[in-house]
């Protein structure tokens, strides 16, 4: 990890042996020196000590300049191109800031012939003119002088150093980054909205955005170098990959309370279906006793169930005679019972009666002591609840509330703990 940057190095300094003739400072204070004596004269040897490399800037040649004063005062200038190393730190990307020291030391003259120390007066200036398309660069720079200790040679050696600091910019990463997540993320949210049955549209929304977060998430991995610890990036992906994996994960959990809930009522309603027929079976070996012998051949060959007898005639079970009385016929009046009853009784009717009925609290145990209820009624209201239809009317307005919770949790979290680690309140220094 580096910045390359363009630099014009100036350094002042005051030789006694130089000494030149008057005329060399006629009508002036200063004069240039030529090009072809630059090295005739001494001067200091500084490098960039984190360097990866430094280049002189040329055009026709080398772009150095010399001026000499009429008090022995030299000042040097050198254009460089210069790569610096920089240890950047990535955990709170990108929503962070990277502090490059810049390290000038002494190669060749220890202390105690060559002392650096920075200009007293505006020892940087940065282009008013620069734009970075992802920093902004902190201006002041901060500065520091010290003294390095070289092991191998014994000696202390003068240093400076400058630290460049580089605010990144957000506004692509809210662009590219953020906005299309929290769009993917609460387009996972529609699902809660779908019917149960609708089941290849509700798996085809929550797999596309959860494909659509891993693409996004391996794009961003190419925009920095790997590293070995968790960004704040990071976590905002992950973040969203467990919603829409929790989304689709109550999908699951909708549906495997649903045909539970439909396993229980087919249960029920054929125990009730069973009982129905149960019980117009027993009417019927109750009846059919007292009942004439020519309604029992009915019934048996009509193969239902009789449960009418030794009732009083209605007048549609009477024949009007001449004079208008009515007659009352037993066997026209069984069979007419008998076609009622195996009218009502057909396995329509039955199912009918089953549909009509109100469905029960419903109860799914594991085992004989552990259970959760499928179908219950609140004993306040009196309203019936069905658990998967409530669970996805609760998803609806819990998965929206709790992704806005974790979002101001996340920047009031990131913005607090990168200021309280910034530079101005824990200062950083190269020297220590």
């Amino acid at each position: 990890m580096d910045f390359r940057m363009e630099l014009m190095m100036s350094q002042r300094w005051t030789d006694t042996r130089l000494v030149f003739p008057d005329d060399f400072f006629e009508n002036t204070e200063r004069f240039v020196l030529p090009i072809e004596f630059i090295d005739l004269i001494w001067h200091p040897d500084p490098f960039f000590a984190n360097a990866k490399s430094t280049d002189v800037g040329q055009l026709t040649q080398r772009l150095i300049n010399i001026y000499i004063y009429k008090n022995q005062t030299v000042i040097y200038s050198i254009n460089l191109f210069a790569t610096i190393a920089c240890a950047m730190q990535f955990q709170y990307y990108p929503y962070d800031f990277q502090l490059c020291p810049t390290v000038i030391e002494s190669f060749s003259y220890d202390e105690t012939l060559v002392k650096y120390s920075w200009s007293p007066v505006a020892p940087f200036t940065i282009d008013p003119k620069l734009r970075l398309l992802q920093f902004v660069v902190t201006y002041p720079l901060r500065t520091e002088e010290c003294t390095i200790h070289r092991d191998n040679q014994a000696r202390n050696f003068s240093q400076l150093v400058a630290y460049f600091r580089f605010d990144r910019l957000l506004g692509n990463h809210l662009i590219q980054t953020f906005s299309p997540c929290c769009l993917v993320v609460s387009l996972t949210w529609f699902s809660f909205w779908l019917e149960l049955d609708a089941v290849s549209a509700r798996v085809s929304l929550l797999v596309t955005a959860m494909l659509t977060l891993v693409t996004q998430f391996s794009g961003l991995k190419l925009d920095f170098p790997p590293v070995a610890y968790a960004k704040a990036v990071d976590l905002w992906m992950a973040m969203c990959l467990c919603f829409v994996f929790a989304a689709l994960g109550e999908f699951v959990v909708v549906k495997v309370i649903y045909s539970l809930t439909e396993d229980v009522k087919a249960t029920v309603a054929k125990a009730e279906e069973n009982r129905i027929i149960g019980n117009e079976q027993e009417v019927l070996s109750t009846t059919s006793n007292t009942l004439p012998m020519t309604s029992r051949f009915s019934a048996q060959a009509g193969d239902r169930i009789l449960i009418r007898s030794n009732h009083e005639p209605s007048l549609n079970e009477m024949d009007t005679m001449d004079d208008g009385t009515k007659e009352f016929d037993k066997n026209q009046a069984y069979i007419s019972v008998y076609k009622q009853q195996d009218k009502r009784s057909s396995p329509k009717k039955i199912a009918h009666r089953i549909s009509e009925l109100e469905i029960p609290d419903l109860t799914y145990h594991f085992s004989n002591k552990l259970g959760f209820p499928l179908v219950w009624t609140d004993s306040k209201t009196l309203k019936k609840h069905v658990l998967w239809r409530d669970i996805d009317y609760l998803s609806r307005w819990l998965f929206p509330v709790t992704f806005c919770l974790c979002l101001f949790i996340y920047w009031t979290f990131l913005f607090i703990h990168s200021r309280l680690n910034s530079p101005d309140h824990k200062p950083v220094s190269y020297c220590s």
